[in-house]
């Protein structure tokens, strides 16, 4: 899959090829007169109009915006992955199935889901169907805001920079959307409490407090988590996990993995043992958007992947 950085260079190096001397010309005029180069920025201030903008310096303004979204630190990258889509309708992923009451003789040996059947000498292969899913999120939402310029304006002002500063705030608030989009998967929108209609079915709800016992807390997701089958019913059982929590998690998070003792008391007797067998398999992700998007109601509240 296409990383993040990956897919804005490849947007950069489209951007650069299909730029025409023109441009090019005004991009260097621009981004000197940016730097404070005052013969660049007389230039350019008699060679263009506002006319001239979404020709001009287009190539310029959509690299600069790009180069800056790229400067933008996101967490939503550490937890998902990028799917690139063909379009912006529903998403839809698809696995061959095989209806196991079609079959006919298994020869003495039982068909296993996720497995190929048994098929007789002289028997035709059973058929199989190709299922389907709909992601239960639309994509066909577009965001964005504008900014009403003019160039003469800028011109008279000498503010040539209101530029880079208006795509350096853009670029921030698309990082930050990315952000906001993956933490509403997670809660719901100004309140505590767990987005249940895009975890029903999808995992094991109802973590304990992380702050009553942590390490206990921690054991029992792993437990839970050998429950959650893939598509095929095989039982998930991952070397490591994902811990993602709010910000007021962060502190009670790093005390419960700071911990290298603990005496424990049950039928076998009172003994040591290491509790980071079990914390140490958690990779502990603090994710602010789930406070932007709770309203702060975060402090209970935690996601394993």
């Amino acid at each position: 899959m296409t990383t993040k950085k990956q897919f804005i260079q490849e947007q950069l190096d489209r951007i650069s090829e299909r730029s025409s001397n023109r441009q090019i010309e005004a991009a260097k005029l621009f981004m000197a007169a940016k730097a404070g180069d005052m013969t660049a920025k007389a230039k350019l201030a008699e060679g263009i109009s506002t006319s001239d903008i979404p020709t001009l310096l287009e190539p310029t303004i959509n690299i600069t915006f790009l180069a800056q979204y790229a400067q933008q630190e996101t967490v939503w990258d550490q937890i998902a992955d990028v799917y690139e889509a063909p379009d912006f309708g529903r998403l839809e992923f698809g696995d061959f199935e095989i209806d196991a009451s079609a079959l006919i003789s298994n020869d003495g040996d039982e068909f296993v889901a996720g497995g190929l059947p048994v098929v007789g000498e002289y028997d035709e292969y059973p058929a199989v169907k190709f299922v389907t899913e709909q992601l239960n999120k639309d994509f066909d939402r577009k965001r964005g805001v504008k900014l009403r310029i003019s160039w003469e304006a800028l011109r008279r002002s000498g503010n040539v920079d209101i530029i880079t500063r208006a795509t350096e705030a853009f670029a921030r608030m698309a990082a930050m959307q990315e952000d906001i989009s993956l933490a509403k998967e997670f809660v719901t929108v100004g309140a505590a409490g767990v987005n249940a209609a895009n975890w029903t079915g999808r995992g094991i709800a109802g973590n304990p407090d992380l702050t009553a016992d942590g390490i206990g807390a921690l054991g029992a997701a792993i437990t839970a988590s050998r429950a959650v089958v893939d598509p095929n019913g095989n039982p998930i059982v991952a070397p490591s996990y994902k811990l993602i929590a709010g910000s007021a998690l962060d502190l009670p998070i790093r005390k419960v993995q700071g911990i290298t003792n603990l005496q424990v008391t049950d039928a076998n007797g009172t003994y040591d043992t290491n509790p980071q067998q079990e914390t140490g398999l958690f990779n502990p992700i603090i994710f602010p958007a789930l406070d932007r998007v709770s309203g702060n109601n975060t402090a209970k509240y935690w996601f394993v992947l």
